[in-house]
């Protein structure tokens, strides 16, 4: 099934760009309203959301380091959850 990998990729960008096209048409249009004021509010902290993405990924990519180096690189070895 290789129809999986554009899928994805086709949809998360059409996923990231829609706030975005519904901010610039609610700026253009002037548009008012509860759901517009949302779409700005979400365009306006959209890089905030970015950063915290990335920490979350830094900061899971540390945890597993240390995770595996006091196992000596050995998965399950030293930790009963």
């Amino acid at each position: 099934m290789t129809t999986a990998a554009p899928t994805l990729s086709s949809e998360s960008r059409l996923r990231s760009l829609t706030p975005e096209v519904l901010g610039l048409l609610a700026g253009h249009f002037r548009l008012c309203g509860l759901f517009w004021d949302a779409v700005r509010s979400q365009n306006n902290n959209f890089g905030v959301l970015v950063y915290c993405i990335i920490a979350v990924f830094a900061l899971s990519w540390v945890v597993c380091h240390i995770c595996r180096s006091g196992t000596g690189g050995r998965v399950g070895v030293g930790f009963n959850l």
